[in-house]
C-alpha cells in the first residue's frame, strides 16, 4: 500500500489518496464480510468453569509479561517501520530508494507470517517468537551501518520477515497462556500495550531526529528495546520450564 499510495498521492494529492485509499476498504469490507461464515458446530467456550487462585494468578503474571515483551518487541519495530522510507532515502538520495525498501520488507513480512507461525506448529510459539524477535533486532542494529541501496532491501527484506513473525507468534503464545473463554480479553489487552509500544517509539524516533538529525541514536535505542523483549522471553521460557517440571514431579505412578 505505502508503494502504490506513492502514485496516488503524486495524481491526486495526499489527501484525496488518503480518503480514496479508505474509500477502497470500506467497499472491500462491505462486500467480503457478509460473506464470512464460523466453520460449521462452532460454539463459545462455557463460561462456567472457574479457575483456582494459583492457576489464574499465574496466568496473570504470564499474560503480563507477554505484554510487557510486546511493548518492547512493537517498540524495536516502530521506529524502523515508520521511518524506514525516510532514513533509507536520506542515506541513499532517493526517497524511491526508500519506498521500495518498505515495499520489500511488507513482501517478506508476508511470508515471515507463514514460515513463523509454520515453526510455531513445530517448535512451539514462544521459540517462534524468540527466533523472529531475534532476527528483528539484529536487523535493526545493523540498519544504520548500511550505506547503498542493495544492502539496504537486502536488510529490508530480512527485517520484514522477522518483524510480521513477531505478531503471529505473539498471539499464538497468548492463546497458551490463557484458556479459550478469556483468550479475546487477554489478546486484546497485550495488543494495547504492543501498539502504545509502536506508537511511542514512532514518536520518539522522530524526536531524536528532530534533535540530532540523525536515525542512527534511535535505530541503537530500538534495537536495545529488541534485546530487552528477548530477556523477557527467556524469563518466559525459564517459566514454563519450571512449570513443566512441577507438574511431572507432582504425578504419581502406580507401583
Amino acid at each position: 500500500m505505502p508503494f502504490a499510495g506513492r502514485f496516488l498521492i503524486e495524481g491526486f494529492g495526499w489527501r484525496l489518496a488518503f480518503a480514496g485509499i479508505g474509500g477502497i476498504m470500506l467497499v472491500a469490507l462491505a462486500l467480503s464480510v457478509p460473506i464470512l461464515r464460523w466453520p460449521q458446530g462452532t460454539v463459545a467456550p462455557p463460561a462456567s468453569v472457574t479457575d483456582s487462585g494459583e492457576a489464574g494468578a499465574a496466568e496473570y503474571q504470564t499474560v503480563a509479561l507477554l505484554a510487557l515483551a510486546a511493548f518492547l518487541c512493537c517498540a524495536c519495530m516502530g521506529g524502523p517501520l515508520v521511518h524506514m522510507v525516510s532514513f533509507v532515502g536520506s542515506v541513499c538520495g532517493s526517497p524511491a530508494i526508500g519506498a521500495t525498501s518498505l515495499l520489500i520488507a511488507m513482501i517478506f513480512g508476508a511470508i515471515g507470517r507463514v514460515c513463523f507461525g509454520v515453526a510455531a506448529d513445530r517448535l512451539g510459539a514462544l521459540t517462534s517468537y524468540a527466533m523472529a524477535s531475534a532476527t528483528q533486532t539484529v536487523s535493526v542494529l545493523v540498519f544504520p551501518a548500511l550505506g547503498d541501496s542493495l544492502s539496504f532491501m537486502a536488510l529490508s527484506a530480512v527485517f520484514g520477515f522477522g518483524f510480521a513473525g513477531n505478531m503471529t507468534s505473539l498471539s499464538l503464545c497468548v492463546r497458551d497462556a490463557v484458556p479459550a473463554r478469556r483468550f479475546g480479553g487477554a489478546l486484546g489487552a497485550v495488543m494495547m500495550v504492543a501498539w502504545a509500544g509502536m506508537a511511542s517509539s514512532s514518536y520518539v524516533g522522530g524526536r531524536l531526529f528532530d534533535a540530532t538529525l540523525s536515525y542512527n541514536l534511535s535505530f541503537i535505542l530500538e534495537g536495545v528495546a529488541g534485546a530487552l523483549n528477548l530477556m523477557v522471553l527467556a524469563l518466559l521460557g525459564f517459566r514454563q520450564r519450571t512449570v513443566l517440571q512441577r507438574s511431572i514431579g507432582s504425578q504419581s505412578y502406580p507401583p
